[in-house]
């Protein structure tokens, strides 16, 4: 549901896109409308075995506590289901734990490399307060302070809820108790034993569309 999410909210057209996380660096996502005319940077910790400088994208490699770009350096900034991950096990992901769970400190530099007037689109699993090593699980006090982290910005939060028939539309407190499903502790890579409503990660996330004030 976060991809969507995000596409519908993208701007038409060229102009400068920072990836946090890595997360469009698909042939599909890269390809889609609203993307393919945008010079696009893909910053993430490790390399992946696949890329796409054919494409003109650019790989920068690095911790999104301490980007290297300068101020306002892109129009939009997209990090999808990335920020739970910062300062936590990245082993899996072929890179080493960072320390520091500091995920604030990850928002603030993605506000302060986009321009006045532009926009950052935020991802994140919501529901009850969880630690799976490899990531984080925000609850409502984590989300608040992740919104603090992000003032002056415009913040508009919104809540989809996975079903057993897909995902909906919901809220805050429809959400708070949810839990996400661990599928590291499931039985994969082998065969997974998944629960009788058949998901595959969170079962909530809280996507934020910030404005950086011009």
């Amino acid at each position: 549901v976060e991809y969507p999410w995000v596409f519908a909210r993208l701007a038409d057209g060229p102009g400068r896109l920072l990836d946090a996380g890595s997360t469009l660096n698909q042939e599909l996502f890269l390809g889609h409308p609203r993307v393919a005319e945008k010079r696009v940077t893909i910053v993430t910790l490790a390399p992946e075995p696949w890329c796409f400088w054919s494409r003109g994208v650019s790989y920068d490699f690095e911790d999104l506590r301490e980007l290297p770009y300068r101020d306002a350096t892109f129009d939009e900034a997209v990090c999808i289901s990335t920020l739970e991950h910062v300062g936590m096990d990245n082993s899996m992901y072929g890179a080493a734990t960072t320390g520091g769970a500091d995920f604030a400190a990850a928002a603030r530099e993605l506000v302060r490399v986009v321009r006045p007037g532009g926009r950052l689109l935020i991802t994140v699993p919501f529901g009850r307060d969880d630690d799976h090593g490899f990531q984080r699980i925000f609850d409502s006090r984590r989300l608040e302070r992740l919104v603090a982290s992000l003032a002056p910005a415009h913040v508009v939060t919104s809540f989809y809820r996975y079903t057993a028939v897909g995902w909906d539309a919901s809220d805050e407190a429809a959400c708070r108790d949810l839990v996400c499903f661990n599928v590291h502790e499931r039985g994969y890579p082998g065969r997974v034993r998944y629960d009788p409503d058949l998901a595959a990660a969170a079962r909530a996330v809280a996507c934020l569309e910030v404005t950086k004030p011009d």
